[in-house]
């Protein structure tokens, strides 16, 4: 009997990842493979539909030569991604952006350019959950309008929208679940649609309803915690820049008092003080990699003078970082 091949609602993406990469792909009816020979690195993607518009792609593979691909996403969807191991450089219709490990990015696509650089020798682990937007609607159906996740409501006018975050120790595990899945067939399918739903669910509660509960004396309103996501976003992705309290506030049209206050209520830090503790993750990670030496590396967390710097790592790990280079 001829086996059924997948149906893969996001096709096209992987239609244009093949046709740059030359790769090949292979199906067994279940889920569809990606390998990257030893000749160009090593590993593989997998694609696993799990319903119409749900599917799960993870990606452990590297490569001896560095990339450069382009993808175009026309189509209303979700992504929800984690870097567990690895680095890459991305832009978004032109604005650039990092993936790093242990960070988590919620994107909401409507049209948008993708350019993805690949490093070489960079060994990837990536889980990416790509959600439909017919399947988004069968998630909300039945949910009153003024609480549901509306796709529209969210990206506005703007053809991507994009929340970025550490990934806690609670997604951790249920990524090495995910990772280490004990099932097979048909049973392995119905686990990891339960594991990805959960995530789902987390991270929409996280962006979407968190604020709601357990807030009721808060002053804070929904377009104010919109907003101070939004900061949160901002200090990610401009860490190696340095921004005033004041400046921050105007960038996303909140005055610095509720800047300062709102920030602390929702995400349990300064503002300062979580963008202290990226700037030190981000230093980890570019002084595992011994591209660059120690003021550079200042540099591009958002430190001018390497003193300064040396004495913020020296607090939050307990060493200098020449310290921690000799100790790698």
């Amino acid at each position: 009997m001829e086996m059924k091949q997948p149906t893969v609602f996001f096709h096209s993406f992987y239609q244009q990842y093949r046709e740059q990469t030359q790769l090949s792909q292979t199906s067994d009816g279940i889920q569809d493979w990606i390998y990257v020979p030893e000749s160009k690195g090593g590993g593989s993607i997998q694609i696993i539909p799990l319903r119409k518009g749900l599917e799960l792609v993870i990606a452990d593979y590297h490569i001896h030569e560095q990339q450069m691909l382009d993808f175009q996403c026309d189509v209303p969807m979700i992504e929800l991604s984690f870097c567990l191991k690895g680095a890459s450089v991305y832009t978004l219709n032109g604005k650039e952006a990092q993936m790093c490990a242990d960070i988590s990015q919620l994107f909401f696509f409507k049209d948008v350019q993708i350019r993805r650089r690949n490093k070489a020798e960079e060994h990837m682990i990536v889980l990416e959950i790509k959600l439909s937007l017919q399947a988004l609607e069968e998630l909300m159906a039945g949910v009153p309008d003024r609480i549901r996740v509306d796709f529209f409501k969210i990206i506005g006018s703007e053809s991507v929208r994009s929340f970025l975050g550490e990934i806690s120790p609670a997604v951790q595990l249920i990524l090495q679940q995910i990772l280490t899945c004990p099932y097979q067939h048909p049973l392995k399918k119905l686990f990891l649609e339960s594991k990805v739903l959960e995530l789902v669910t987390i991270y929409f509660q996280q962006y979407f309803y968190e604020w709601t509960q357990g807030k009721s004396t808060s002053s804070l309103k929904a377009s104010d915690v919109k907003k101070l996501y939004q900061v949160r976003e901002l200090l990610v992705e401009q860490i190696d820049q340095s921004l005033t309290l004041v400046e921050i506030a105007r960038k996303v049209g909140l005055n610095d008092f509720k800047l300062k206050k709102g920030f602390k209520e929702v995400f349990g830090h300064t503002v300062f003080g979580y963008l202290r503790e990226q700037r030190m993750k981000q230093a980890i990670v570019l002084l595992e990699k011994r591209e660059l030496n120690i003021g550079q590396i200042a540099l591009a967390v958002g430190y001018t003078n390497p003193s300064h710097f040396a004495a913020a790592f020296h607090k939050q790990f307990g060493v200098n970082p020449s310290e921690f280079t000799r100790g790698q």
